[in-house]
């Protein structure tokens, strides 16, 4: 399970699903096992494999219950809604086991956090009566998911699993709270959850990653350091884990070696051009402003429409005395809508004021 859980967040689809068939192989009635290998097949576009798979083997004399239970749910449109109804249903069937409640959790936990952001989005947009219904759902879906937490943990007490979703709940709820000594006793919270978790199971990669966020929520950035330095020796080629890095070591101000945990991640991701923009931020932060225009050109190279590239080129121009092409950087970016735009204008002129007349 956990060499699957390192290939999945590595992007090395086809380890994973091997390395879950031979944990399904070594017990065929592991929920977990079988919800991580259908959920990686889904990820990848092949859910009606996954369906056609399971539906057979769900017709077969003597098939398990999480056979017929993943049949059923793959059977489904899909939907939140859908997926809760067949694990609420196993879970009345089989009231003895936790995992079905964890996967209730699980869902339930998704559906928070989409709900959390969508109140986000609406606070921003100034649609205060769609944030107030988003920020409800978002706290019923937790609410959900805290008693399914807690109803697992009932027939369940010692699976690391447990304190893994505590965790997440916890850092989901310091989300939704409006005073911040109230969020970083949540997030302190959810550190504790996943502290536990590790313990429990130390090569659970997700728990380690989720640790490194909720620290750094907390603003315990060597605490966060440490723990996704944890997960990244569990999973060395995965490239968020490496982004998370160098957004740790940039808070601590080790500027440079942001710069290269930032670089890698784009290395390990060669499509992705938000990590050249973050190893540009870093380079410009530790002093180095050509390595720093190099990673705005080659986030600009990978996405053409990346704006925020041109805004920090310009600042980076500009700060090097480089005005004419300062200039030019900042029109690009305020001619296509960077969202700072109305200050941009005001850097523009401010350079055509210094400059003079031609």
């Amino acid at each position: 399970m956990a060499e699957g859980d390192a290939a999945r967040r590595e992007r090395r689809t086809s380890d994973a699903l091997a390395a879950y068939e031979r944990a399904i192989a070594q017990d065929p009635t592991s929920v977990p096992a079988h919800l991580r290998y259908v959920e990686t097949l889904s990820a990848d576009g092949r859910r009606s494999v996954a369906r056609d798979r399971y539906v057979a083997l769900a017709a077969a004399p003597g098939a398990s219950e999480v056979v017929r239970v993943l049949a059923a749910r793959l059977q489904t449109d899909g939907s939140a809604t859908a997926v809760r109804a067949v694990y609420v249903e196993a879970a009345r069937r089989v009231p003895a086991d936790p995992w079905w409640r964890l996967a209730i959790a699980e869902v339930d936990l998704e559906a928070a956090d989409r709900w959390i952001r969508r109140h986000e989005h609406e606070r921003t947009e100034g649609d205060r009566p769609a944030a107030a219904e988003a920020l409800d759902r978002a706290q019923q879906a937790l609410a959900r998911a805290q008693s399914a937490i807690e109803n697992a943990a009932a027939r369940g007490a010692g699976l690391a699993e447990l304190n893994l979703y505590r965790g997440l709940a916890r850092s989901l709820e310091g989300d939704l709270l409006p005073q911040a000594a109230a969020r970083t006793a949540a997030y302190r919270a959810a550190a504790d959850a996943f502290e536990a978790a590790v313990r429990a199971d130390p090569t659970m990669v997700d728990a380690w990653a989720d640790l490194g966020d909720a620290w750094l929520r907390a603003d315990e950035k060597d605490e966060a350091l440490a723990a996704y330095l944890r997960a990244s020796r569990l999973a060395p080629s995965d490239p968020d884990l490496r982004a998370n890095l160098g957004v740790v070591l940039h808070a601590l101000e080790r500027d440079r070696d942001a710069a290269r945990q930032f670089a890698e991640a784009a290395r390990l991701d060669p499509t992705a051009a938000t990590p050249l923009l973050s190893e540009g931020d870093a380079w410009a932060a530790a002093g180095d402003y050509e390595k720093a225009l190099d990673a705005y050109g080659r986030a600009l190279e990978r996405d053409p429409a990346l704006v925020e590239a041109h805004g920090r080129r310009g600042a980076v121009l500009e700060h090097l005395g480089r005005l004419p092409e300062a200039r030019q950087e900042y029109a690009i970016y305020v001619d296509r809508g960077g969202a700072d735009a109305a200050d941009v204008k005001r850097r523009i002129e401010r350079l055509l004021s210094s400059e003079g007349p031609p």
